[in-house]
């Protein structure tokens, strides 16, 4: 997710909205690396203070189930930071070759390609 989509949910402010961030502190699909300002940065006080009043950090079973409800009762934008897990996917872990190398590469092919005209 990239923070800046939050001001423009905001802006808009669609009352059909519910943002939920299934939020395991890492990068899971490259590797498991953390991300930064886990256990620091608050994303639902990120999510107010880019002007989406209602917005939920859920960290509980308990939380999740006392919340819920109201969650899907109130009108939206809604924003969720409902914390899981660490978990290893199938398809996580180390990528088999450093991420420079997969840079380099797909930098080479689009350099060798052709331009394209209108």
């Amino acid at each position: 997710m990239n923070l800046g989509i939050l001001v423009t949910i905001a802006h808009m402010n669609p009352p059909n909205l519910i943002l939920v961030i299934l939020n395991n502190g890492c990068y899971e699909i490259t590797g498991g690396q953390p991300v930064p300002g886990v256990g620091k940065a608050r994303l639902a006080d990120i999510a107010r203070g880019a002007g989406i009043a209602r917005a939920y950090e859920l960290t509980t079973w308990s939380d999740l189930e006392r919340s819920v409800e109201d969650v899907y009762r109130e009108q939206g934008p809604i924003f969720v930071d409902l914390h899981v897990g660490q978990r290893t996917m199938p398809m996580a872990g180390n990528y088999p070759q450093p991420i420079r190398s997969v840079r380099d590469r797909y930098l080479k092919v689009l350099n060798e390609a052709p331009a394209s005209r209108p």
